[in-house]
């Protein structure tokens, strides 16, 4: 009995694990920085203001160069054909990400400057207009959510400079219900097509 309730303690765990949402921060502004966050994880994937450690190069003895062996050569049409069947079987999983990817805590602060102020005020007008068209279009597919959203022109300055920062939010659950979605239907597309799987994957094949 002690086993049954520890196998079921394990399962739930799994269960809450799958719903707890991952996190990407991402923070533009003269650097960008990347973070992906996960309960109490937190990993930086990029941080371009960062300076990177000079890495001395080792010494390496020489090794004897071993004869290499042919490659095989890729099939156009096999690539082609992967290439059609991937998109075509990643239609419906795409579309079910969107629907459940969250953009949150939008914080966008952005300054429009040009030579002169005539130039300023038509850009500032061109970029409010095309920011605020794909902000529109962007709501219709998933969910956007500002704290703070700011564009405005400067007529003291010369160059354009922008403070961007935001989290895309998924559940891992959303995604693995999405990665095997997509493996089933691109699975059942090539058999419907009656291609080989294995020589498809490896592009293998004759070319056309």
């Amino acid at each position: 009995m002690v086993v049954l309730y520890i196998l079921l303690g394990l399962l739930a765990l799994i269960v809450w694990l799958l719903f707890v949402r991952v996190k990407v921060g991402i923070c533009m502004q003269e650097e960008t920085r990347i973070v992906v966050r996960y309960l109490f994880i937190r990993k930086t994937v990029l941080d371009t203001g960062k300076p990177q450690a000079a890495q001395e190069p080792k010494e390496q003895l020489a090794k004897p160069k071993e004869p290499e062996k042919p490659k095989k050569k890729k099939s156009l049409r096999a690539i082609l054909d992967l290439v059609r069947i991937s998109v075509v079987s990643a239609s419906a999983p795409v579309k079910y990400l969107l629907k459940h990817v969250s953009l949150l805590n939008i914080r966008a602060n952005i300054l429009i400057a040009r030579e002169d102020a005539a130039q300023t005020a038509v850009e500032f007008g061109k970029m409010s207009a095309l920011i605020g068209a794909g902000v529109n279009t962007l709501r219709q597919f998933i969910k956007v959510r500002f704290q703070s959203y700011q564009i405005r022109p400067d007529f003291e300055k010369k160059e354009d400079s922008y403070q961007i920062s935001l989290d895309i939010a998924i559940r891992p659950v959303v995604a693995l219900k999405a990665a095997i979605q997509f493996g089933w239907r691109f699975y059942k597309k090539v058999q419907q097509e009656g291609k080989d799987f294995g020589k498809l994957l490896k592009m293998e094949g004759d070319n056309p």
